[in-house]
C-alpha cells in the first residue's frame, strides 16, 4: 500500500506548516522509496519510519536546504545507514513523526475498510443477479405447474368419457392433479424465500 493512497496529502502540507511554524522546523514526508512526498526541503536529514502492520510505507525526516551541509545531519544511503550525530531537533522530528504514522494508521484503516465495502457491495450485486435468474427458473416452473394441471383436467375428462373402463386413468389423473399442487406449492415457497433473500440483499447494499 502506498504512502499517498493512505494519507491526505493537503493535510499533511497543512500539518508541517502548521508545526514548522509553531516549532521553526522544516520536515518532509517521504514515501517508500525515500521520495519527497510533502514538506520544506531539498535534502531529509534522519529518517523515521512511518510503518503500519509491520509494512514501512515511508518516512519523516527534518528538511534541509540543497546547499546546507551540517555536522548534525545524519548521513544516511540506501545501502548503508552509520551510526552519527542526530540533529538537535531530534526529539522535534520524532513526535511529529508519531503523529504522522497515527495519520497513517488511520488512513490504512479506512482504506481496508472501503475495499471491504466494496467488496461486500460487488458480492450482493452477484448475488442479485443469482437470485433473477432463479426467479426466471420459478416463471418456467410456473407454466410447467399450469401444463400439468391441464394434463390433469383433460385426463379427467377421458376418464369420465371412458366409464368404467377409465377408473385406472382417473387415478393417474387425480396423482398428477395432486403433484402438480404439491409442484405449485414449491415454486411459491421458493418464490417467497427468494423474495425474503432479495430484501435482506437490499439492505445491505444501502449500508
Amino acid at each position: 500500500m502506498q504512502l499517498i493512497e493512505v494519507l491526505d496529502m493537503g493535510e499533511v502540507e497543512v500539518l508541517l506548516a502548521q508545526w514548522a511554524a509553531v516549532t521553526s522546523v522544516n520536515a518532509l514526508v517521504l514515501d517508500a522509496e525515500k521520495k519527497i512526498v510533502a514538506g520544506d526541503g531539498a535534502r531529509p536529514g534522519y529518517m523515521y519510519e512511518i510503518m503500519v502492520d509491520r509494512e514501512v510505507l515511508g518516512y519523516v525526516a527534518e528538511g534541509f536546504a540543497a546547499d546546507t551541509e551540517t555536522d548534525e545531519e545524519q548521513e544516511y544511503t540506501e545501502e548503508v545507514e552509520e551510526e552519527v550525530t542526530v540533529s538537535g531537533n531530534d526529539a522535534v522530528v520524532s513526535a511529529l513523526a508519531k503523529i504522522v504514522n497515527k495519520m497513517a494508521e488511520v488512513g490504512v484503516q479506512r482504506a481496508k475498510q472501503l475495499e471491504r465495502n466494496s467488496s461486500v457491495h460487488t458480492n450482493v450485486h452477484k448475488t442479485t443477479e443469482y437470485i433473477q435468474k432463479i426467479n426466471d427458473i420459478t416463471k418456467q416452473l410456473d407454466k410447467i405447474e399450469k401444463n400439468q394441471k391441464i394434463l390433469s383436467l383433460n385426463a379427467s375428462i377421458e376418464a369420465a368419457r371412458a366409464g368404467e373402463a377409465g377408473k385406472g386413468f382417473a387415478i393417474v389423473a387425480t396423482n398428477v392433479a395432486n403433484l402438480a399442487t404439491d409442484f405449485g406449492n414449491n415454486n411459491r415457497e421458493i418464490k417467497l424465500e427468494l423474495q425474503k433473500l432479495n430484501e435482506v440483499m437490499e439492505s445491505i447494499a444501502q449500508e
